[in-house]
């Protein structure tokens, strides 16, 4: 599955910038099925957050990439 929006956010969380130039420090999602489609979109958020130390999180802050926990957590959801 092609998602032109989220692959365009997961770049502009690794160079740390919108694409009008103004710094992004990390994403919130509404949750986590609303962030990822399939495991492939997961492992990629996973990686852009354990490589640039952005963090992904969603309004009810039960998502935590940041850890092994957290990860493993999403994995399971």
């Amino acid at each position: 599955m092609i998602r032109p929006v989220f692959e365009g956010a997961l770049e502009d969380l690794k160079r740390g910038t919108t694409p009008d130039g103004q710094r992004l420090d990390g994403l919130i999602v509404y949750d986590i099925d609303r962030l990822t489609r399939g495991n492939r979109h997961l492992e990629d958020a996973i990686e852009v957050v354990e490589n640039f130390r952005r963090p992904i999180i969603d309004i009810t802050s039960t998502l935590d990439l940041l850890t092994d926990n957290g990860r493993i957590v999403a994995r399971l959801l």
